[in-house]
């Protein structure tokens, strides 16, 4: 039965942060690019982290921010805004081009970028259509990305399915550490070890196999919705996380009081280095 909640909790995860994604579409009609100069970034993914003035960050999350095929661009994250002594979670902020061109003499490419729900305006460089640097026009909001450093990442996104994870430092992001996704008939699924051996959970009767905690994970391109397995109090902990362009690594992040990450009381790292984005990888 507990098993079964575990599942059950984590397809609500899943299925809310897409029921979230979909409905992010409007009924009006995007202007159509600003030159060409754009068609380079439509419909392109670029990865990495970005930097916040906000008390209680330890680390700087990762983001993955897309451009779609108009105009409009997406910056995904596990946001948390504090609006008037008050915390808004958020999986994603929108954001309009109302600019771009290209430098010409350092092969640069400037993009001016206005996020309306955050009252921001970001100032993009991509160098070598490779490397993205990011600045808002106000450094002084507590609320909005200071600077955001990105890398584009490929179009054929690598699958997760086959592959095994593990924190990059010992002991590192237990949550984690190990994980391996696999296909379980026709979902995507993530099995977790302790010890050398499969996390000691019965199975749900929508994944029968007896004795193997199965959970699933949904993958957009280099964005992962996961969940991690805390045994210490048997609870699935949601994650969000980005591959690095190289596909070997992953930065990860949670907004959950279970999530083993490091966090500001701590004083030693006992779950990772203290300050910096914790990332997984590849086996």
């Amino acid at each position: 039965m507990k098993t079964k909640l575990l599942f059950n909790l984590s397809l609500f995860f899943i299925v809310s942060i897409l029921v979230f994604i979909s409905c992010k579409k409007d009924n009006t009609v995007p202007k159509p690019p600003v030159n060409n100069v754009h068609s380079f970034l439509t419909n392109t993914q670029w990865v990495g982290s970005y930097h916040i003035v906000s008390p209680g960050r330890e680390y700087d999350p990762p983001c993955c921010l897309k451009f779609n095929s108009d105009t409009t661009v997406i910056l995904y994250s596990f946001f948390v805004f504090n609006v008037n002594n008050t915390f808004i979670e958020k999986d994603s902020i929108n954001g309009v081009i109302t600019s771009i061109d290209s430098t010409g003499t350092d092969n640069r490419t400037r993009v001016i970028v206005t996020f309306p729900e955050i009252n921001d305006r970001q100032t993009m460089l991509i160098t070598n259509r490779q490397k993205l640097t990011s600045t808002t026009a106000d450094a002084n909001k507590p609320n909005v990305p200071i600077s955001i450093t990105l890398e584009s990442f490929p179009a054929a996104a690598p699958s997760l399915t086959g592959t095994a994870w593990h924190g990059m430092f010992k002991d590192s992001y237990p949550d984690l550490n190990t994980i391996e996704f696999r296909k379980s008939g026709s979902n995507n699924v993530a099995v977790y070890f302790r010890n050398g051996n499969y996390a000691p959970e019965t199975a749900t009767p929508q994944i029968p196999t007896p004795g193997i905690l199965q959970v699933l994970y949904v993958q957009q391109g280099a964005m992962v919705y996961m969940s991690g397995y805390n045994e210490e109090n048997r609870k699935l902990v949601p994650y969000f996380g980005v591959l690095s362009p190289s596909g070997d690594k992953m930065w990860v992040d949670s907004r959950s009081m279970y999530a083993r990450l490091p966090n500001y009381v701590q004083t030693a790292p006992i779950y990772g280095p203290i300050g910096a984005t914790p990332v997984i990888a590849q086996n």
